[in-house]
């Protein structure tokens, strides 16, 4: 999937504002935070950047590592509990932590 330039500029926006919270200055017009029919991708990126979410629909990257000792056992319990679901151990780790934070 390709994104637009404009879709860009307003997720760079909204991620970065996301990040550092109401200290960072917002753009220029409320318009272009919130009317899609007047500014589209644009707005539409701003959104999705201010809500944290990724770019577009698409996937995170993975770039940190996270490394957890556990129990053979219990390493085995979730990999069960993953392949019920269809899942990778990692994704279905992930998922079960974000449902918990």
């Amino acid at each position: 999937m390709g994104l637009s330039i404009e879709y860009a500029i307003g997720y760079a926006l909204g991620l970065r504002r996301f990040q550092l919270g109401d200290g960072y200055p917002l753009p220029p017009t409320p318009e272009e935070r919130s009317d899609r029919g007047r500014f589209g991708d644009r707005a539409l990126g701003f959104q999705e950047g201010l809500a944290g979410k990724p770019p577009g629909g698409l996937p995170l990257e993975y770039t940190a590592f996270v490394q957890l000792r556990v129990p053979a056992i219990t390493k085995a319990r979730w990999q069960s509990a993953s392949a019920e679901r269809g899942m990778r151990l990692e994704d279905w780790i992930i998922s079960r932590l974000d449902a918990a934070s």
